[in-house]
């Protein structure tokens, strides 16, 4: 597993799809080389964006698809979709900063 993917995990309650299932040369076919997470909304990968500080390395967690019904067995993939979680991939917290001049966004 990438070293993003170990340092994102604890930060927002999702799993892991394994490397080895057999679903992710799919997903890579689909959405190109990612670490793909599962969570009470559906499928996600995380997308780096730009820090307030230069030291910081952060990424958004970015929806792919949404469970198709509530016992959780199938996705429907939409077009992808930032969500409000912000992760930290490097050593320093992250505090993004909006170019439009709107307050940070908040982190998770």
């Amino acid at each position: 597993m990438p070293r993003g993917a170990l340092l994102a995990l604890p930060q927002f309650e999702a799993r892991v799809i394994p490397d080895e299932h057999p679903v992710i040369a799919q997903l890579n076919d689909l959405f190109g080389e990612h670490t793909f997470f599962l969570d009470q909304h559906g499928l996600n990968i995380v997308e780096p964006v730009e820090a307030a500080e230069p030291a910081s390395e952060c990424a958004k967690v970015i929806n792919l698809a949404s469970w198709s019904d509530d016992s959780q067995s199938g996705l429907e993939l939409h077009e992808p979709a930032a969500t409000d979680i912000v992760v930290t991939l490097g050593s320093r917290h992250c505090d993004l900063a909006s170019r439009s001049g709107e307050p940070p966004v908040p982190t998770a």
